[in-house]
């Protein structure tokens, strides 16, 4: 019995592990083949409460 998941599904875990490891959005969306406007539409929605803090906290420590 095993999960099923979609190719998107792997996508969008791409997309956010991209900007959780420090990569800019408009880099990660030149990568995923997006313009930076699609690319936070698209895949920012998906991150959490949690990952937005991690985000922030990750950006006031530069």
């Amino acid at each position: 019995m095993g999960a099923e998941i979609e190719c998107y599904t792997l996508r969008h875990f791409h997309a956010i592990q991209l900007i959780l490891g420090g990569i800019d959005s408009a880099t990660a969306a030149k990568w995923m083949g997006h313009s930076q406007l699609m690319f936070d539409r698209v895949y920012l929605h998906w991150m959490d409460e949690r990952h937005h803090r991690k985000l922030f906290d990750r950006l006031v420590d530069k």
